[in-house]
């Protein structure tokens, strides 16, 4: 198992400073996602660990979350 997939983020922030310390964050994902951006209200297709959509807004997930669209968390705009 992945070093923080039991670990107690409770943020997206959280989430994706873990995926670039653990140098995660250019990783693909083992299946595209495909869902809304809160921010600018356009679809997202997440290809990798760390991405960020048009308006600026960063999304993260672990690689233990991977395959799970609800485990993908807004870290916050141009973080």
């Amino acid at each position: 198992m992945h070093d923080g997939c039991n670990g107690q983020m409770t943020d997206g922030l959280q989430v994706l400073q873990k995926v670039r310390m653990m140098g995660f964050n250019k990783n693909k994902l083992p299946v595209v996602h495909k869902f809304e951006c809160e921010a600018c209200q356009t679809e997202v297709e997440m290809a990798t660990i760390e991405h960020q959509c048009s308006c600026g807004m960063v999304y993260a997930v672990t690689p233990c979350g991977a395959m799970e669209t609800s485990k993908i968390k807004a870290a916050g705009k141009y973080v």
